[in-house]
């Protein structure tokens, strides 16, 4: 794409108020559709992850639909989603097993889906999840999210929120998709109990679950989402 066509379609998308305080995301609205959208303006090192996800069409995950480059910077353009983050959930109706079982469920089947197309998300954690329409989960905001490489010994840079990350996240050997499995086990535990699990892991088979998934050794944990699943 010209850079003069990148141009028009970055007009084409009108912002009407900022999201966040990086005032790199934003609500705006498609000058075409008259829909109202979420843009974020990242670096271009994102744009290979973004790209698979534009392809990816799934219920539980954030819904792509434009990404282009403009002016040495990578656009993205989402489905705006309604609804809140389980973060907002959990403080205004409590903790819930049967809420943290279901987000478990939703998640997993996102990252079957992820990790079969090579991203890693590396943030999973309550504020990056929305609870929509009739108790949907969707996995969101894939900024630090990277495509897993077996040449590679460790992550070149620690990422993540440290609460949810495990240890090899921040530069003990290179993460993979057991690290995201880790951190759904610390959001699963925090849904049911209001806890991180050093705190205290919740009973019966959810806690056998979030055990299993926070293992400190990936080897430990369950290696695939599939896994973790049945």
């Amino acid at each position: 794409m010209s850079e003069a066509a990148s141009e028009y379609k970055l007009e084409c998308y009108q912002i009407k108020k900022n999201l966040g305080t990086g005032g790199n995301l934003w609500l705006v609205e498609d000058s075409v559709t008259g829909k109202q959208l979420v843009m974020r303006r990242l670096s271009r090192s994102h744009e290979a992850v973004y790209r698979i996800l534009e392809k990816l069409c799934h219920p539980n995950l954030t819904e792509v639909q434009d990404v282009f480059c403009c002016h040495g910077f990578l656009y993205v353009v989402e489905r705006f989603l309604e609804g809140k983050t389980l973060t907002q959930v959990l403080e205004e109706q409590g903790t819930s097993k049967d809420l943290a079982c279901s987000v478990a469920k939703q998640i997993l089947a996102a990252l079957c889906v992820l990790h079969a197309n090579g991203i890693i998300h590396r943030d999973i954690k309550p504020d990056n999840i929305r609870m929509v329409s009739q108790g949907t989960a969707r996995l969101m905001d894939f900024d630090i999210a990277r495509l897993f490489s077996e040449e590679k010994g460790a992550d070149t840079t620690p990422r993540g929120t440290r609460a949810y990350a495990p240890p090899e996240q921040y530069g003990f050997q290179q993460t993979d998709y057991r690290a995201d499995i880790y951190s759904l086990g610390v959001t699963v535990n925090e849904a049911a109990t209001g806890n991180l699990p050093e705190a205290g892991v919740c009973g019966g088979f959810l806690g056998i679950f979030v055990r299993r998934c926070t293992e400190l050794d990936p080897k430990r944990r369950y290696q695939t989402a599939r896994q973790a699943m049945t």
